[in-house]
């Protein structure tokens, strides 16, 4: 958040000029946090839901049971 505080301070308070050139640049950089963000989200969801269905089939599939002793013929 700091950034974004100091970006609005130098604009409106200083009266920094903001050139084009450093418009996209900060237009840039934030598509490429928004991204990031929205990766790592997708990211988290999908390994949750994954590790939600191992720990269900886990709780469904029957426990093997140990086999009788042969007897000897």
């Amino acid at each position: 958040m700091t950034p974004v505080f100091q970006f609005l301070l130098g604009i409106l308070y200083f009266k920094e000029a903001m050139p084009p050139e450093r418009w996209a640049g900060f237009a840039l950089v934030w598509l490429a946090l928004i991204l990031l963000t929205w990766d790592a989200l997708r990211t988290a969801r999908r390994s949750a839901r994954v590790l939600a269905e191992k720990r269900r089939a886990r709780r469904r599939r029957p426990t093997p049971r140990a086999c009788p002793p042969k007897r000897a013929a």
